[in-house]
């Protein structure tokens, strides 16, 4: 069974994450989605981990990572892709629609949602916004800057996990060199 994983906060570990449930998809989609999500979750909070207590640059970290990853999903297949049967529900995930709105829009129509809740309404929102600001003077002030780093790099590497999961349902196989090079533009943009 293939298990791919995610890393935090941008798409170099899309590889990994685009085959996460590959074998899984056969059973039941839901848990193998679930499983792909929560093991980037996992990542970014080891890359959160790293950033945060060992002090190591969040570029050098995720860039390390993703290779890390990388490595592993190709080992893992010898880097071939894994198809996925055209008849399967996972396909449909990331191609069907509802109501003639695409799954993928209406997924990231409530990422953003959640997202934007949890930055506006919430207290740790608020923290990460502190800490983004100042992370010196947010420390100062009581926040605590190792949990709310952990909690950002597990959402952003969850999220990753999930367009990784969607890429997969697109392109029909979950591939171990998919998004190779997007990380250049992630850091650009």
């Amino acid at each position: 069974m293939s298990v791919f994983v995610v890393t935090s906060a941008s798409p170099r570990s899309t590889p990994l994450s685009s085959s996460a449930a590959s074998d899984v998809y056969k059973r039941q989609v839901a848990p193998a989605i679930m499983l792909a999500v929560a093991i980037g979750a996992g990542v970014g909070i080891v890359n959160g981990l790293i950033v945060s207590v060992a002090k190591v640059h969040s570029f050098v970290v995720t860039l390390g990572m993703t290779t890390i990853l990388r490595g592993f999903a190709v080992a893992l297949n010898g880097g071939y892709p894994i198809p996925i049967d055209m008849g399967s529900d996972f396909i449909n995930f990331g191609n069907g629609n509802v109501a003639g709105l695409s799954n993928t829009i209406i997924i990231c129509i409530i990422a953003f949602i959640v997202c934007w809740f949890i930055l506006k309404k919430t207290n740790v929102g608020r923290n990460v916004y502190a800490i983004g600001g100042n992370q010196e003077a947010a420390k100062f002030s009581g926040i605590s800057v190792v949990k709310t780093s952990v909690f950002a790099f597990g959402i952003c590497s969850a999220l990753t996990a999930l367009a990784a999961v969607i890429l997969a349902s697109r392109m029909f196989s979950g591939f171990p060199s998919a998004a190779v090079g997007l990380e250049t533009q992630a850091v650009t943009a």
